[in-house]
Formats: structure tokens, sequence, C-alpha cells
């Protein structure tokens, strides 16, 4: 039996089962959950065992976003004060099927779809469709690459990963055909005009303790130990305030550009799913230029649970509670991956190991500049 806690409250982790956990992202969480409780004033307790931890007194801090609000109540979960993450009524809103519309008004959608969602923000968005069935996957990509080389994510994947880019009718059929395997009823994806040059902007806000934060910044790409492109982490510029505070220190006509579109989707989906609450609200905008070198800008994915540039984002929590003179944070998360990576001086090391799937991984948190 567990100890009674001297301490106000408990942070815990908590496995959603809706998506396996990685070892080094299990390890991950675990030391940001560790600062949450620092940060907090909290016992950190581990996973969520509620034979032992019952609902009163806890700080959640899942390893996905949460899917159902009864599900989120009956934790005792019900507003963005009780967890790192957030709580979304739909599952296909815990994914990147939320960033496009379908290709057709009578197409294939799961209960609770809003087709005025990403009408309203057309303008922050790519070129692409969301499609719910291979049909309309083929549909809406046939319909695509007559503008150019298209891209076809899978909704669930994440880092980067499950992308393929598509420059023929023959090329989309293989890649469709690697998405067969996910359950009929949540069979779902992307797909979108592709993008040269790619530039991945990472923009976001976090709550807690009554202190809001909010960011912009870039992400960089880099080789795994598989030797493919994975995400390799953010260099974020982080202020007290709400997005309009971010932007108003983007230096770029690009940035600003960014962080409205991230704006204009947090908007978007706060006014169609009104029931979604979140502490954590992160939105990967790309620009870059399709085949025919248009510019184009548009939010690629959102995200509302512990992410790749949580460690920073915690960071920032703690430094802006400590020290109410300090209004600007610069600051990096790092994923390095192989045998020889180096711990740099100062850094906030969130994993050091090896993984038996992912082999040999650095991650951790360096903190550049403090004003």
């Amino acid at each position: 039996m567990k100890a009674r806690s001297k301490l106000p409250g408990k942070v815990v982790m908590l496995d959603c089962g809706t998506e396996s956990i990685a070892y080094f992202e299990q390890k991950r969480h675990e030391s940001l959950a560790r600062m949450i409780a620092e940060l907090k004033g909290y016992e950190f307790a581990g996973e969520y065992d509620p034979k032992c931890d019952g609902t009163a007194g806890l700080y959640f801090v899942p390893h996905q976003t949460l899917i159902g609000m009864d599900f989120a109540a009956k934790l005792g979960i019900h507003t963005a004060d009780h967890l790192f993450g957030g709580v979304v009524p739909r599952w296909f809103l815990a994914t990147k099927a939320p960033v496009h519309g379908l290709i057709t008004s009578d197409a294939n959608k799961p209960a609770g779809w809003e087709a005025g969602f990403t009408s309203s923000i057309a303008d922050h968005l790519l070129p692409g469709y969301t499609a719910f069935s291979r049909q309309d996957a083929y549909d809406a990509g046939m319909r695509l690459l007559e503008c150019g080389p298209i891209r076809l994510k899978d909704v669930f994947a994440a880092g980067g990963k499950g992308q393929t880019v598509a420059r023929s009718a023959a090329e989309l059929e293989a890649a469709l055909a690697q998405l067969t395997t996910r359950l009929s009823s949540q069979w779902a994806a992307v797909i979108e005009l592709n993008l040269e040059d790619i530039t991945t902007y990472s923009i976001g806000q976090i709550y807690m303790e009554g202190l809001t934060v909010s960011y912009w910044g870039t992400q960089r790409v880099t080789v795994d130990n598989s030797g493919d492109l994975a995400y390799g982490g953010s260099d974020l510029n982080l202020v007290r305030g709400g997005f309009d505070e971010a932007g108003a220190i983007a230096p770029t006509v690009e940035a600003k550009r960014a962080v409205e579109a991230a704006k204009a989707f947090d908007c978007a989906a706060q006014a169609q799913y009104p029931e979604i609450f979140a502490s954590r609200r992160n939105y990967d905008v790309g620009q870059g230029h399709d085949a025919h070198g248009v510019f184009r800008s548009g939010v690629l994915d959102q995200s509302w649970r512990i992410g790749g540039a949580s460690g920073v984002e915690i960071a920032a929590l703690r430094v802006f509670k400590d020290r109410r003179d300090l209004s600007f944070m610069r600051a990096s998360a790092f994923n390095v991956y192989g045998a020889d990576a180096v711990v740099p001086p100062e850094a906030i090391v969130h994993f050091h190991g090896v993984d038996d799937a992912f082999g040999p991984m650095l991650m951790y948190t360096l903190i550049a500049e403090l004003r």
C-alpha cells in the first residue's frame, strides 16, 4: 500500500491505452512529470493506479491526448488545471485529421465531424484533404496530383514518421497500401500538397499554476539510428502571455504569419468543439514552396498532449514562476541519436540510454537566454 503523501497533491502519469508508448518516451515523460511535481510542490507518484490513488489531489500527465469528456471526468479531470495536456470529445481530434476538410460533402466521416471547422480557417491551411476511407483518400490524392507532388500522412503518427511523398497514381496506391492495417472504424489519412525546402514552425501555449506562457520557434530534423529522418528538436522563444505576445516578438513576416495561423486554428477549434480544454497547445506550421514555386503556409498538425518541446515548456514555467522579473526565455529541445552523444554542460537531461527498439538516444533541454 502506498504511504499517504504529506505534500498537497500528487503528480501521476496516465496511460490512456490508445497508442503504444516507446520506452524512451515513457522515461522522457517521467522526467517531465518529475519536473512538474517539483514546480507544483507535489509528490511524484509514478503511473496512475486507480486502486491506490483515487482521484482527489491528483495532477495528471497523460502520455496521449485524453479522448472523451466522461472518461476524463471519472478521473477528476474537469479543467486545464487538472492535467498537462488536453481533453477532446472525439477520437479524430487527437490526430492530424482536423487540419483539412473532406473531398466532398458526402465523403465518409466519423460522428462529430464539423465541416465548418477547416472552411473557417482555409487561409491558414495548405491545399489538402482528410479522408476516412481508402477510396476517398485515393480520389483526394488524384485531384491534388494535378497540382504537383503530394504528401500522404498517417494521422496517428508523430515525430515526422508515417509520411510518404507520392508523384504518381502508382506511388499513391503504394502509399495507401501501407495504411490498411488500421481498424476500419478509425481509418484516416491526410493528403496535402508537398512543400520543398520546408521550414516547420512550432507555435504553442502552456498553462499551469495560473501562469500562461506562449512561444514561437522552429524545428530541426536529424537522422535516427536507422538512418531515417526524424524530429531533432526545437529552438523556441518564450514569453509570458498569449499568442499575441508570442507574435509580438516574432522577428519576421513569416514567423508572425505562423503565429497567426496557430492562433486562428486554436480559436476555430475552440469555437467548433467548445468541450475541448487543454493546458498544453502546440501547433506545427509549415512554410515552403510547392512544385510550381508558389509560397505556401499552413498548419500541419495540432498537439494537445505532452510533446517533443515540453522539456522547454516546463523549464519556462519554472523560470517564470521563480523569477517574476523575467519575461523572455530562449531555449532548445534536443533529440540526439547514437552511442557517442555527449551531454552538454547545464543540460536538463530527460533521457540518456538505450531503447531496445530505437537504439541509443539522448534527449535534453538547454536554456540559452533569460531576460
